[in-house]
């Protein structure tokens, strides 16, 4: 292997390192979901509807999925 092969390929073995250090790296990572499951309880009064719209034009990343699920037409049956 010439000594340029042998750089690149350090610098590149030395590239991928980082990245996957950075993965290892939970201390950097926010799970969305987790970041709003230890937020204070919100008002029970209030609309989910509206709570969640208002999230989506803050830019939650959960809102558009809360307002897909709170979206989902009920099943109304009769017997």
């Amino acid at each position: 292997m010439s000594p340029s092969h042998f750089l690149l390929f350090c610098q590149r073995f030395s590239a991928a390192k980082r990245y996957f250090d950075a993965l290892e790296d939970k201390s950097t990572v926010t799970d969305a979901l987790e970041e709003w499951l230890n937020t204070p309880i919100v008002n029970m009064q209030q609309d989910p509807i509206t709570y969640w719209t208002g999230m989506e034009a803050a830019g939650h990343p959960l809102a558009r999925m809360a307002l897909d699920f709170l979206s989902i037409p009920g099943k109304f049956l009769v017997i």
